[in-house]
């Protein structure tokens, strides 16, 4: 499927980095070899989420034309792939990796949209053109499009990013 390319990961992380984690045999150089089992690893997590989309339409995809959420996913897991080897890896791709599983399952689920680069949503979720609930334990809490600022989906296509609205780090005063 390759949804990414050695110079999107490049981006992602400075080249330095990614030769620290994918030179093998320390030449130098990005070994292609470590390249490719990260994305093959990638591969077969996203495949197994998203099968239910058809294999036609995801293997289909390239780095240009795979929607740019699934994009960030796929690169956030083969990063976690290649930097597995590392005696200490950077906390912050292991914190990416475990989000990006989270987004899968949330998508395969059904609970988040996967909307591709044209603004069409792929997998039509519970919440699509309705309310967007977030219920916690401590409280509840309803937002709509409407009070998170978003023009209504019927008269403006619009494309939804994925936000971290975890507030566990964040101490509270009462």
């Amino acid at each position: 499927m390759a949804w990414s390319t050695q110079t999107r990961i490049e981006q992602r992380i400075r080249a330095a980095r990614l030769k620290f984690y994918a030179d093998k045999d320390r030449d130098g150089t990005v070994d292609p070899a470590s390249l490719t089992q990260a994305f093959e690893f990638a591969d077969g997590l996203c495949y197994a989420y998203l099968h239910h989309l058809g294999a036609s339409t995801i293997t289909a995809w390239t780095a240009s034309t795979v929607p740019l959420l699934a994009q960030k996913i796929y690169e956030d897991i083969a990063l976690s792939f290649l930097a597995g080897d590392a005696l200490q890896p950077n906390p912050q791709i292991v914190e990416n990796y475990e989000k990006s599983l989270a987004l899968l399952g949330k998508i395969r689920d059904g609970k988040i949209d996967l909307v591709d680069r044209d603004g069409n949503v792929l997998t039509p979720s519970a919440s699509t053109f309705a309310e967007i609930e977030v219920s916690t334990e401590d409280d509840n809490r309803v937002f709509t499009r409407e009070l998170l600022g978003t023009p209504p989906a019927a008269t403006h296509p619009c494309v939804f990013e994925a936000v971290d609205n975890d507030d566990s780090d964040v101490e509270t005063t009462e």
